[in-house]
């Protein structure tokens, strides 16, 4: 099928004004290249480093045609649409702001933080961070060797501890040296580095963007050993801080970081040996005059003497005691014969003999006084319900009562009472 050079651009232009993305009213953000007032009309394009836009604004405003200018930073809006004429792609533009180039850029930062966060590749975890070494024997340092970064790197190293040795890894830290760094980074870890510093003084967010940059953070992420980044002032923030096992904020810091403090350790541990010293001579003071006393006491006494004296207490002691058993024995043997005499003595016989008269007396009064003996006589004992019955009042007729004899009872019932 042919088409004629309108039909095809006309065909162009309403599928870019009906495409779901870029078709209505859009926003356009880049840097102005040519810009041209005819007039109440500006002629312009926007531009990025690859790529550039033809735009038009209509009517437009005194205010942006007296401030914009090439190479301002701008924010427009407006639609896209085909310019059939001269065949070109035109941004139709209804409204624009003028924004800095450093705002660009933190548009373009927050984009990419949050593409390296949905690639987890920031932030680096507590977990994975590298502990550094308490001593290192040598640190590699990355950073231009012209700036002003290595020389307060070094000083700050050869004062806090001179014992190391620093190891300058070279590469460019402004512009398009993204490469650089990155070969930096991978040449340092495949040294004898025990840490590595990445450094680099202060700038602007264009001077430090370098450091933003995706290759640059994954590379920092990836290192086999520890790394500080140290990179701008302390309120410069570049994305590779996110990817280090430790951040300074200046390099200084970031020295400090990765050393010990040398002439603080002599000086604590000074410190420590002194009170152990100290510690050390009370400890052998209290020794040697408990050894004094214990001097006085061996000289005044003499050990054998001490346990004759001992053996003789106990002797003493031994016969007391056996003097005090023998006198208590015999008391007791006294006694026991004291006893024995009063058992066998006459009047003791005699209240015995007299005790068992009184005794067959008492016997026969209660065998005298026995109701079994009338029993025995012919006479009978009378009880009704267990009471003994006396009187004829106790009884009425029917009763049933039991007649007790000398050998045996009867019952009987009450059939006729007669009082006299």
């Amino acid at each position: 099928m042919s088409y004629s050079v309108t039909e095809i651009l006309q065909k162009a232009r309403a599928i870019i004004e009906t495409n779901d993305e870029i078709g209505g009213y859009i926003q356009i953000k880049g840097e102005v290249g040519t810009f041209k007032v005819y007039g109440k009309h500006a002629y312009l394009s926007l531009k990025e480093e690859n790529a550039l836009l033809k735009c038009v604004y209509f009517m437009v405003p005194k205010e942006i045609s007296t401030t914009i200018n090439e190479g301002s930073i701008v924010e427009a809006y407006g639609y896209l649409s085909i310019y059939e004429i001269r065949g070109e792609l035109q941004f139709y533009i209804k409204s624009m702001r003028e924004i800095s180039k450093a705002g660009l850029l933190m548009l373009e930062y927050e984009r990419i933080k949050t593409q390296l966060i949905s690639e987890k590749v920031i932030p680096k975890s507590p977990e994975e961070k590298k502990s550094l070494p308490k001593f290192p024997g040598t640190i590699a340092v990355i950073t231009s060797r012209n700036g002003a970064a290595i020389q307060d790197v070094i000083k700050t190293i050869e004062r806090r501890y001179p014992e190391c040795l620093i190891q300058i890894f070279h590469t460019g830290v402004q512009g398009h040296v993204e490469e650089e760094i990155v070969t930096s980074i991978n040449n340092a870890n495949r040294s004898k580095a025990d840490v590595l510093l990445l450094v680099r003084g202060g700038g602007s967010i264009e001077d430090l963007w370098c450091f933003n940059h995706p290759s640059v953070v994954r590379t920092v992420r990836n290192s086999s050993k520890p790394i500080i980044v140290g990179v701008g002032h302390e309120t410069d923030h570049t994305l590779c801080e996110y990817a280090a096992d430790y951040i300074g904020s200046t390099p200084t810091s970031a020295a400090m970081i990765a050393t010990p403090d040398m002439e603080s350790i002599i000086i604590s541990q000074k410190s420590e040996l002194e009170k152990i010293s100290l510690l050390i001579k009370r400890k052998k003071a209290e020794r040697e005059s408990e050894l004094k006393q214990i001097m006085k006491l061996v000289y005044r006494l003499d050990p054998a003497k001490v346990i004759s004296d001992g053996l003789s207490n106990i002797n003493t002691q031994l016969d007391r005691i056996s003097k005090v058993i023998h006198n208590k024995m015999n008391d007791k043997t006294n006694q026991l014969i004291l006893l024995k005499k009063s058992l066998l003595q006459p009047t003791t016989s005699l209240k015995f003999k007299k005790m068992e008269t009184e005794l067959i007396v008492n016997l026969e009064k209660i065998r005298s006084n026995d109701p079994k003996r009338y029993l025995k006589k012919g006479y009978s004992r009378i009880e009704k319900d267990g009471f003994v019955v006396n009187s004829v009042v106790q009884l009425k007729t029917g009763d049933s009562v039991q007649i007790f004899l000398k050998d045996g009872k009867a019952r009987s019932e009450i059939q006729e009472l007669i009082k006299n």
